[in-house]
Formats: structure tokens, C-alpha cells, sequence
């Protein structure tokens, strides 16, 4: 799993190539253009764009969604699904594909399933004409699958001009340290996270999808405020990001959830000792 962030950098230039043309499949006009704020974008597994988009799909809050999976080369294979009645159509084109075979085939589906697990989440079309079973969206959150997995989260919050707290854990030396008021020596404990936590923590982030490249905004004009700072190691590379919780766009929720999930883990039984 060395590739992760190979892949990463390779995902910024599928998003900078995109698609614009389209064509005529039984008199409906069919686009190749690709809509980044409601197609599913599935760089491998590991960056997910949308995803709510297709669960909403699977929840039947909306009709129709197109899931675009791309190759490791950099070519889309597209998806088009849509509640037909009872059933799903699901439109499998992969003519962009260079190094396949280009075909645009139609398959009918009785139902969609979205299964999860400590390890994965995959989404899948049952009892489809021809073809049982088809894949459409696999995403794997095995922390064993890496080599490495490690990552220092920094909150620090502050209450007025003067008044700041500030808390960090670290799993690459292993501790936990928080500031104590009034300038006291601040307070230094163990971090040894089980291998159930750190998988809970990993999975949280692909979730998350931590791994795309996200605008975040550090600013906050409010006096009592947080600011967080997380840097991530998997494998041979790193992320790492700063944001305040006065973000409100989408991504800096997103973060800002990441971040609560991985304090309420830590802060379990069992996390520190």
C-alpha cells in the first residue's frame, strides 16, 4: 500500500484533465463531462469524492447517480445508475478507456446493497440480468494492510485574548500532553493505542476522506475558538492539515468531525494509560 500517496498527487491531475464531450445512446444524449460536485469520483478506493451522493442513491433520495471510476492510468470508466420502478438500470461505459476495450453495455438490477464492516465498505447491484452481482464502490479501511500508520493530533482552544488550552497526542513518540491553567507544568501521559483503536481511527479518516486535497481555513474571528492541527503518515508519505472549527464549509466539518471522533477514541478505556 506504498502507492497511497503516489496516488494522491496522480488524483489532482484526473480532476485538472476531466471529460467534456458526450454521445447519443438510444435517442437520450449521454455526457462525458464530469460534474465534480454531484458525480461519485472513486480514485481507487482511496479517494472518494460524493459518496453521499450514492447513498442517497442507495436511501432512494434521489433517482439517478453516476459513480466515475477511474483507471490507474488516469482514464474514467462511468456508471450511470437510476431507479427504474422496482429495479435499477445501471449503464457501464468504458469507452474513455484506453487501454480496454471500449463497450457501453445496460444491465437491470433488483437492488442495490451497501454493506460495511471493520475493514471495508462496499456498495454492490443483486441479481443483476447476466451478471449477478456487480461491483460498484469498494473501499478499504484495513489499517493491517499498511506498514505504517501513525499521527499527531494538536487542539488548541482558546477562550479569550489571554486564555489558551492545548492538547496533542501522538502516536509516533507515544504520548498524550495537555496544558494545565495558570502556567502550571503541563500534564505528560503514556499513548498506546490498541489495534482496535488505531483501525477505528483509520477507518475514521478514510471516511473521512483525508487523503484529497481539501481547502481549509485556518481564520476565526470569534474570540473563543479552536484550531486544529493534524499530520498524517501512512506508508512513505504524509499529510498534514490546519483548520479552525469556525470553518463551516463542508470539508472543514468533515475535519472537525475526524477530529471529535479521534479525541472521543483516544479518550476511551483503555487509550491512555
Amino acid at each position: 500500500m506504498r502507492r497511497i500517496f503516489v496516488l494522491v498527487s496522480f488524483v489532482v491531475l484526473i480532476i485538472n484533465l476531466g471529460c467534456s464531450d458526450a454521445y447519443s445512446m438510444n435517442g437520450q444524449q449521454v455526457r462525458y463531462a464530469i460534474d465534480e460536485r454531484e458525480d461519485v469520483l472513486n480514485y481507487h478506493g482511496i479517494v472518494i469524492e460524493n459518496r453521499d451522493k450514492l447513498d442517497a442513491f442507495v436511501d432512494r433520495d434521489r433517482n439517478a447517480v453516476r459513480v466515475v471510476q477511474y483507471t490507474i492510468e488516469g482514464d474514467p470508466i462511468f456508471l450511470d445508475l437510476a431507479h427504474k420502478g422496482s429495479l435499477i438500470e445501471m449503464r457501464h461505459d468504458n469507452s474513455k478507456d484506453q487501454y480496454g476495450t471500449p463497450a457501453v453495455t445496460t444491465t437491470t438490477c433488483s437492488r442495490m446493497e451497501r454493506k460495511e464492516t471493520a475493514t471495508a465498505l462496499t456498495y454492490t447491484l443483486e441479481e443483476c440480468d447476466g451478471r449477478g452481482t456487480v461491483d460498484v464502490l469498494h473501499i478499504s479501511f484495513d489499517v493491517a494492510a499498511q506498514d505504517v500508520f501513525e499521527f499527531i493530533l494538536n487542539v488548541k482552544t482558546s477562550t479569550s485574548a489571554t486564555t489558551e488550552q492545548m492538547m496533542e497526542m501522538s502516536t509516533f513518540d507515544h504520548k498524550w500532553v495537555q496544558s494545565q491553567p495558570n502556567g502550571e507544568v503541563p500534564v505528560q501521559r503514556e499513548l498506546e493505542l490498541a489495534i482496535e483503536e488505531r483501525q477505528r481511527i483509520y477507518k475514521e479518516m478514510v471516511l473521512a476522506n483525508f487523503l484529497s486535497d481539501k481547502p481549509l481555513d485556518t481564520a476565526c474571528s470569534e474570540e473563543s475558538h479552536t484550531l486544529y492541527d493534524l499530520k498524517v503518515r501512512i506508508n512513505g508519505g504524509e499529510q498534514h492539515v490546519k483548520w479552525s472549527a469556525c470553518d463551516q464549509s463542508t470539508h472543514g466539518k468533515q475535519m472537525t468531525r475526524l477530529a471529535e471522533r479521534i479525541l472521543q477514541i483516544i479518550q476511551s478505556k483503555g487509550a491512555m494509560t
